[in-house]
């Protein structure tokens, strides 16, 4: 079983929520339609590319009341002259996943983070969450998986892979994983009392 390590962004945990369908919240920042469910974002029309921020607030242009959680892409496969990350953010039903470079500055504990694409995904079903960094494929870790779940009671893997995206570190870009076959997640509630 793979490490995870946790960073602070505001609290950046291995995530978990609820199924799909489209826009976001309206805010001074003009992020009113950060779109469809599972449509990756260019730079043209997607508000939150290449935007930088140390708080989801200076994020979205709004006081968000949440608690956003994310985790740190890691492997063997991963790109090593930067850092990756995945966040989290809910916002009423809207989940908003973000890819992110992580940007240390010489004396500043507090990394900022560079936004390189996001996904929304709404209206999830109750048995139904979001998990990333913590997948894999055909037995080998794989932390660039964001993946759509169904809840499987007492299982230490989810095999219910509903739709699943790779966060390519190579190329910045969150992709669609057409082929699901061989993706399960770690189920961190398992053997918990």
């Amino acid at each position: 079983m793979k490490t995870l390590y946790f960073i602070p962004i505001i609290i950046f945990l291995s995530c978990n929520s609820t199924t799909s369908h489209s826009e976001i919240v309206e805010s001074s920042n003009n992020i009113k339609d950060i779109s469809k469910d599972t449509i990756t974002f260019g730079n043209i029309t997607n508000p939150l590319h290449n935007k930088i921020y140390r708080n989801v607030d200076e994020l979205l242009g709004i006081k968000y009341e949440g608690t956003p959680s994310g985790a740190m892409i890691q492997g063997n496969n991963i790109r090593k002259d930067k850092e990756f990350g995945i966040s989290h953010i809910t916002l009423d039903k809207r989940n908003i996943i973000t890819f992110e470079e992580i940007i240390r500055e010489n004396g500043n504990p507090k990394p900022k983070y560079l936004v390189l694409d996001t996904i929304n995904v709404d209206n999830l079903n109750k048995s139904e969450f979001i998990t990333y960094c913590n997948c894999r494929r055909d037995s080998i870790d794989d932390s660039e998986i964001i993946a759509l779940v169904e809840f499987e009671e007492d299982t230490e893997y989810y095999h219910k892979i509903i739709k699943a995206w790779r966060a390519d570190t190579k190329t910045g870009k969150i992709t669609i994983i057409k082929n699901t076959k061989g993706i399960n997640c770690i189920n961190e509630g398992y053997g918990a009392e």
